[in-house]
C-alpha cells in the first residue's frame, strides 16, 4: 500500500514521459468524443431526467446538455453517456475499460477546481494507471467469475485520480483506496442491459465521492490491497502478489502494452471475428444461402463477455458475436446503426445467426504474454467451398493502432453523429494542444 499511495502522492505533470503524455492526450481524446455518441441513448435520458431531480449544487457540466450539476452526478452522467453504445477504448490486462471511468471523474473535478490541462493529463495517467496494473493482477479470475473490471476496478482508478487532483497527501490515498474499495462492485449479468453502460457512470461518481469525503476526514481501512486480507483475497483467485504497487510507472500501461481503441460501437471482444469477416468480404462474394456453418475460435476466457447467443435487440447485439460476424458478412460494416432492434432482427439474419458456432482453442493460449488473447480464426463451411482468415490484432489494437488522422475522424464522427458538429473543431483543437490549456471550459464549451 505504501508504493501505491507513495507513486499516487509524488507523480506529476513533468514527471510524465513524453510518450505517456501523448499517449494520454490520445485517449482523452478519444474519450471525449465517444461521450457525445451516448447522447440520445434511452439510459441517458433516464439520468437525465432523475439528475435534473436531485437539484444539485451547479459545479460540473454535463457534456451535450449544456447544464450543470455536482461533481459527482456530472461524472454519473457523462461516464455513463460515454458507455451508452460501447465505443471507449480497452486494455487487455484490465479487460475492461480503463478510460471513461477516469475521465468521466476527472472532467467533473477539473472544472469545479479551476484546474488547468497539464493537472488533467496527470490526474488521468495516474488514475489509469493504477486501474489497469490492478487489472493485470486481478485477472482473468476477476473477469471468468463474473465482474465487470471496468466497475469494480474503474472506483479505484477514479478515486486515485481524483485523489491526486485534490492534492492528497500519501494518508489520504491510503484512506480513499480504502473507502473505495468497498465501493467495488459491477456483475456482467447485466451486459446487454442499461445497467452496464450505467456501471461506468457509477464507479466514476463514487470513486469521486469517495475523494471527497476523505478531503474532509472521512476515514477508512489504510490496507485494503492487502493480498491477504483486501480486494485481492475477494475479488480474485490469482496469485497475490505483495508489491504490485512497485510496478506502477514501470512501464506505464498508456505506452505498454497501450490501451484498444474501437473502431466499432460493440464489445471488443468481437473485434477480431469482425475484421476476419470483413477481409472476407472483400476476397470473394460471401452468399449467406450458401453458408452451412461459421466456426469461431479463439483461446480459452475470449467469449466471456459475449453472452447473448441469441440476440434480439441493438444492446444485446453489442455483446452476440453470432450477430458481429452475421453483420459484418452482410452489410460489409458495423456502425453506430448496426446495433438497432430493427437490424438485429431482420429475417437474413436471424436465419444466419445459429449457424455461428464459438470454440475455445486450449492450444492458442500457449506461450503468450500476460493480456495477449493470441490469434482468432473464423472458418466459414459453405456448399463448395471452406474459407479461412486468421487475426492476431485488431486494427485499433495496441499493436496495430490507428492513426492521428483516424483519430480524428473518430471524433468528428461522434459529434455529427450526436449533430454537435458546430462547435466540434473548437474543442477538437483544445484537446490536440491539451498540456498547454488553462482554462476547462475550451473543453465543455458544448
Amino acid at each position: 500500500m505504501d508504493d501505491v499511495s507513495r507513486f499516487c502522492s509524488s507523480i506529476g505533470y513533468e514527471d510524465l514521459p513524453a510518450e505517456v503524455v501523448k499517449n494520454a492526450k490520445k485517449a482523452i481524446i478519444d474519450t471525449h468524443g465517444v461521450i457525445f455518441t451516448g447522447y440520445e441513448e434511452p439510459v441517458t435520458k433516464i439520468l437525465v431526467e432523475w439528475v435534473k431531480q436531485q437539484s444539485a449544487a451547479p459545479k460540473s457540466t454535463v457534456l451535450g446538455y449544456g447544464f450543470k450539476t455536482s461533481e459527482s452526478l456530472a461524472a454519473l452522467l457523462n461516464g455513463t453517456m460515454g458507455h451508452a453504445i460501447d465505443f471507449d477504448d480497452v486494455h487487455a490486462g484490465l479487460r475492461g475499460h480503463p478510460s471513461l471511468p477516469v475521465y468521466a471523474a476527472v472532467l467533473a473535478v477539473c472544472e469545479a477546481e479551476n484546474k488547468i490541462g497539464r493537472e488533467l493529463i496527470a490526474a488521468f495517467a495516474v488514475g489509469v494507471e493504477v486501474m489497469t496494473k490492478l487489472g493485470n493482477y486481478f485477472n482473468p479470475s476477476h473477469n471468468i467469475r463474473g465482474w465487470h473490471p471496468s466497475a469494480t476496478l474503474g472506483v479505484i482508478g477514479a478515486a486515485a485520480a481524483a485523489g491526486k487532483l485534490y492534492g492528497f497527501d500519501q494518508m489520504q490515498f491510503k484512506k480513499v483506496f480504502g473507502l473505495a474499495s468497498s465501493m467495488m462492485s459491477g456483475l456482467k449479468i447485466n451486459f446487454g442491459t442499461m445497467t452496464k453502460p450505467y456501471h461506468i457512470g457509477y464507479c466514476a461518481r463514487n470513486g469521486l465521492e469517495a475523494a471527497q469525503l476523505v478531503s474532509k476526514g472521512f476515514t477508512a481501512c489504510e490496507d485494503s490491497f492487502s493480498p491477504r486480507t483486501g480486494v485481492f483475497d475477494l475479488y480474485t483467485l490469482e496469485e497475490p502478489k505483495d508489491d504490485w504497487g512497485s510496478d506502477l510507472g514501470h512501464p506505464w500501461s498508456l505506452t505498454e502494452p497501450g490501451f484498444n481503441m474501437k473502431r466499432y460501437p460493440c464489445c471488443h471482444a468481437t473485434f477480431r471475428f469482425a475484421d476476419a469477416a470483413y477481409r472476407m468480404t472483400q476476397l470473394s462474394e460471401v452468399d449467406p444461402a450458401e453458408i452451412i456453418r461459421i466456426e469461431c475460435v479463439a483461446a480459452v476466457g475470449s467469449f466471456t463477455p459475449l453472452i447473448h447467443n441469441r440476440p434480439k435487440t441493438g444492446i444485446q447485439g453489442k455483446f452476440s458475436l453470432e450477430y458481429v460476424v452475421s453483420a459484418m458478412l452482410i452489410d460489409k460494416k458495423l456502425t453506430v446503426h448496426s446495433f438497432t432492434d430493427e437490424m438485429v432482427n431482420r429475417p437474413v439474419i436471424q436465419q444466419l445467426i445459429p449457424k455461428v458456432m464459438l470454440i475455445e482453442d486450449t492450444t492458442i493460449k500457449e506461450n503468450r504474454p500476460a493480456g495477449d488473447m493470441g490469434y482468432a480464426e473464423l472458418i466459414i463451411y459453405t456448399n463448395d467451398q471452406i474459407m479461412k482468415e486468421k487475426v492476431f490484432h485488431a486494427k485499433g489494437s495496441s499493436q496495430n493502432p490507428i492513426d492521428m488522422d483516424e483519430l480524428e475522424r473518430k471524433f468528428f464522427d461522434c459529434l455529427d453523429y450526436a449533430d454537435f458538429s458546430a462547435k466540434s473543431k473548437e474543442v477538437y483543437t483544445a484537446l490536440l494542444a491539451l498540456e498547454e490549456v488553462n482554462d476547462i471550459q475550451k473543453l465543455i464549451c458544448i
